[in-house]
C-alpha cells in the first residue's frame, strides 16, 4: 500500500499545527503564571475559580461590614458614655440648687453650666459616623 506524498505532508502539517497550538498554550500559561486563562482550558477548574473568587469577595465584604459595625458600636458607646456624664452632672447641679441657701450668682453660674450641658447633649445626639447619624439626628 502506497501513501501519497501529499497525504503524508498533510498529516505532518496537522501534527505540526497541533504541536504549535500546544506550545502556544504552554507559553501563554508561563507568561500569565495562570493555569486557567480561559474557561475552555479547564471548565471545572474555571467554575471552581469563579466560585472561590466570589467567596473571597464575600469574605472581604464581611470584613468591611465588621469594621463598619465596630466603628458604629465604638462611636455609640462613646456618645452614650459622654451623655451619661452630662446627665450625672446635670443631676448634681439640680441637687445643689435644691438648697435654698445658694446665692444668686451661684444660681446664675449653674444655669449657664446647665445651658452648656444641654448644648453638649444636643451635640451628642447629633453624633455621626461616616456621615450618618447614630441616633437619627
Amino acid at each position: 500500500m502506497r501513501i501519497a506524498t501529499s497525504t503524508l505532508f498533510d498529516g505532518l502539517e496537522r501534527r505540526i499545527q497541533q504541536l504549535t497550538e500546544g506550545l502556544n498554550t504552554v507559553t501563554e500559561k508561563l507568561a500569565s503564571q495562570k493555569t486557567i486563562n480561559r474557561p475552555s482550558d479547564n471548565p471545572l477548574g474555571a467554575a471552581s475559580a469563579i466560585g472561590y473568587r466570589n467567596l473571597l469577595s464575600q469574605v472581604a465584604q464581611y470584613g468591611r461590614n465588621l469594621n463598619t459595625g465596630k466603628s458604629w458600636m465604638d462611636s455609640s458607646e462613646s456618645a452614650l458614655s459622654q451623655s451619661q456624664d452630662v446627665v450625672i452632672r446635670a443631676k448634681e447641679i439640680a441637687i445643689q440648687m435644691a438648697n435654698a441657701s445658694q446665692s444668686a450668682a451661684t444660681r446664675s453660674n449653674m444655669a449657664t453650666e446647665v445651658g452648656h450641658l444641654l448644648d453638649q447633649a444636643v451635640s451628642l445626639g447629633n453624633s455621626q459616623v461616616g456621615g450618618k447619624y447614630i441616633f437619627s439626628g
